[in-house]
């Protein structure tokens, strides 16, 4: 199976950007209508936009190019020999 490399990673995290954004604000415009903490759909809500926000930083810091995701590291150690 082929690694994307961080510009793949660098596109997908552009595209997945503005999903995370719209999670946001809809979710601070349910706390600001009043909407209960425990009530099913913030939490329905503020669960979705944890995980986009946690798929978002992931895929972030794959799309770094100093080696932060390891994305480039694991892409130069399968192209490097062992003699």
């Amino acid at each position: 199976m082929r690694t994307p490399t961080t510009d793949q990673f660098a596109v997908l995290y552009d595209q997945l950007r503005p999903g995370l954004g719209r999670l946001s604000r809809l979710r601070a415009r349910l706390i600001v209508l009043g909407y209960p903490p425990h009530d099913a759909y913030l939490v329905s809500v503020t669960e979705a936009w944890r995980a986009m926000h946690e798929l978002c930083v992931r895929t972030h810091y794959l799309s770094c190019r100093g080696g932060v995701g390891g994305a480039d590291a694991a892409a130069q150690s399968k192209d490097q020999k062992v003699v």
